[in-house]
């Protein structure tokens, strides 16, 4: 079964304005990414819109970007459904579409009980025998609780953990019960090297897609345990996920990645477009990062 490490970025996904999926655009984007030295490659997650797409372009994000990666890097794409059934069915669909592994969100009309978490992650995860990441965001759905956990990791190829809550203290308290059963995956509402210094393996957020050279730089730094650099390289990465947070993913990082030379049009609608007047925030965080690297 494959291993992920390293840097993620959550691609955005270029759609037009009557709904094409822009592949060109999307090649430059993957391309970009793996040239910056990235590990891999994250589409349809939260950042990729992947609740505002229809299966027909989802089936193209994730083909383009498996056949532009052409092997350099692991694809792990995002299946986020409601229904048990489904998410088994999108999972194996991704397999077959050539992912090397699976990032599950489960989304909810309320919080989950206990069982419908298990059951949900249960189900996705016999859908494939690809490599599950499960990401735990309460915004998108319900948390997975550690006793929904205990009964999910008994599913094998449920390998990651992606966790979005922002309490870091959740992460010891999962690996105090599991050990390390589950690889954690820092995510842009944690500092990054905050999960690094607990065990973590690396970084799959939004904020990556547009700097993923500084990302790839502060990862470097932790395995290298340059802390200096680390914390210098941390400190310019930060107002970018304050921004991230603020004028949400998709909008933030779509009008980000514009502003460094790689349009992939505006977010889906009903989603409206991060203001214009934030592009100068964007570049005053990307100069301050492009001075932590230099």
């Amino acid at each position: 079964m494959n291993q992920f490490s390293g840097i993620f970025p959550y691609l955005v996904s270029p759609v037009d304005s009557r709904g094409n999926v822009d592949e060109a655009a999307l090649r430059r984007l993957v391309r970009f990414l793996i040239d910056s030295g990235v590990d891999g490659l994250s589409p349809l997650g939260s950042t990729g819109e992947v609740m505002y797409l229809t299966r027909s372009q989802r089936e193209i994000i994730v083909k383009t970007t498996v056949d532009e990666a052409a092997g350099r890097v692991p694809v792990v794409a995002g299946v986020a459904a409601y229904a048990s059934a489904t998410a088994a069915v999108e999972a194996a669909a991704m397999q077959s579409w050539g992912a090397a592994g699976v990032v599950g969100i489960q989304l909810a009309y309320g919080p989950p009980a206990i069982p419908d978490v298990v059951d949900y992650f249960t189900a996705l995860a016999g859908g494939t025998d690809l490599p599950v990441v499960l990401y735990m965001n309460p915004r998108l759905g319900g948390d997975i609780r550690l006793a929904a956990l205990e009964r999910i990791v008994e599913s094998p190829n449920v390998q990651y953990m992606k966790d979005a809550s922002g309490v870091t203290g959740k992460l010891l308290t999962i690996q105090g019960a599991l050990g390390d059963r589950l690889k954690f995956f820092a995510a842009s509402a944690h500092l990054p090297s905050a999960v690094f210094d607990l065990g973590g393996v690396g970084w799959m957020a939004g904020p990556a897609c547009v700097v993923p050279a500084a990302a790839v730089a502060l990862w470097q730094a932790h395995r290298e345990r340059d802390l200096a650099a680390r914390e210098r390289l941390q400190r310019a990465i930060w107002p970018l996920n304050q921004l991230f947070t603020t004028y949400g993913l998709a909008p933030l990082v779509k009008l980000a990645v514009d502003e460094i030379g790689h349009p992939c049009g505006p977010p889906i609608p009903p989603q409206s477009p991060a203001p214009d007047s934030v592009r100068a925030e964007i570049r005053a965080v990307l100069a301050g990062i492009a001075q932590a690297l230099a």
